[in-house]
């Protein structure tokens, strides 16, 4: 039970680690995921908040760690239209804009995410049951 609640712990950490790396620059000032394309972004907190819960409470693995994949998927591909937007107004304004290697990190991390943790949310939860009976 606990190794699967440790891989589940790692799952999770990497994708707040990927949330909290660069993701754009624009004239020097650096974004990440945390203040990024405001509506997207959200959506890939509150997927880390679902894998939080996942991990606290052990209920609901599998879907609510399915529905926590999805959404950070949701939150990247927002923030890359974001950037992407960003990057037209920046070239119309004669400003810098940048998309970092960090949002591309969140979107495969996000894609690995939805579909590792699932499998080892469920995983967490069988072996609570056996070890209780």
């Amino acid at each position: 039970m606990q190794k699967y609640r440790l891989i589940y712990g790692v799952i999770w950490l990497i994708a707040v680690i990927a949330y909290s790396i660069p993701w754009a620059q624009a004239d020097g000032e650096t974004f990440t995921g945390w203040a990024f394309t405001i509506p997207f972004s959200l959506t890939y907190l509150i997927g880390l908040l679902f894998g939080l819960i996942v991990l606290i409470s052990k209920k609901w693995s599998f879907g609510l760690s399915l529905a926590s994949g999805i959404l950070m998927i949701v939150g990247v591909a927002g923030g890359v239209g974001g950037a992407m937007v960003g990057q037209m107004v920046g070239e119309l304004a004669g400003r810098e804009f940048i998309a970092l290697p960090g949002i591309g990190f969140a979107f495969l991390w996000s894609i690995i995410y939805t579909v590792v943790a699932p499998v080892v949310g469920k995983k967490m939860k069988e072996k609570s049951y056996k070890s209780i009976a």
